[in-house]
């Protein structure tokens, strides 16, 4: 059995395993898919895009969903990201649906858990102030030929722009 990692704001720890499972859940009253986003950002070493996204609706071959109409894991292949698509960082960033043209109360984004590998590692953002629309919320590198994942809170009041 191996130890379970709890992760806090800015700590990173060891990814045993190269093709990790990525639970999400919220406490609050929000539903992914319907008023919250998520999305995994490869970046290069530049912390520029070096391939398209991965959302909730747009899946791709290195990052499925458990579920179409009720998503709540990501299975993610990080070899394939890393070493086939020149990917030095991968971020994941939550978000707030912004649909003008509904007349919905705001939704505010105030805490995400994270579970990696079934509870080998756990996060649970919380939004460090009201009003949150955006905000990235995990990191993951690879040093020394090891998969690592940074907790992370950058969070924005303006949203994302998809």
């Amino acid at each position: 059995m191996t130890a379970q990692t709890t992760l806090v704001l800015g700590a990173n720890t060891v990814i045993a395993t190269a093709n990790c499972s990525v639970a999400f859940a919220t406490t609050d009253q929000s539903k992914f898919g319907v008023q919250l986003g998520l999305l995994w950002l490869p970046l290069d070493e530049h912390r520029k895009a070096a391939c398209s996204p991965a959302y909730l609706h747009e899946p791709k071959e290195w990052a499925q969903l458990n579920s179409k109409d009720n998503p709540s894991a990501w299975q993610l292949d990080l070899p394939a990201l890393f070493d086939k698509q020149g990917v030095s960082f991968l971020q994941l960033i939550a978000y707030v649906y912004h649909e003008p043209s509904l007349n919905l109360p705001a939704v505010e984004l105030s805490k995400v858990n994270l579970t990696l590998n079934n509870g080998d590692i756990r996060y649970e953002f919380i939004a460090s102030e009201r009003h949150i629309k955006a905000a990235i919320i995990l990191e993951i590198y690879r040093r020394n030929g090891q998969f690592k994942c940074r907790a992370l809170g950058e969070s924005s009041t303006q949203g994302w722009q998809a």
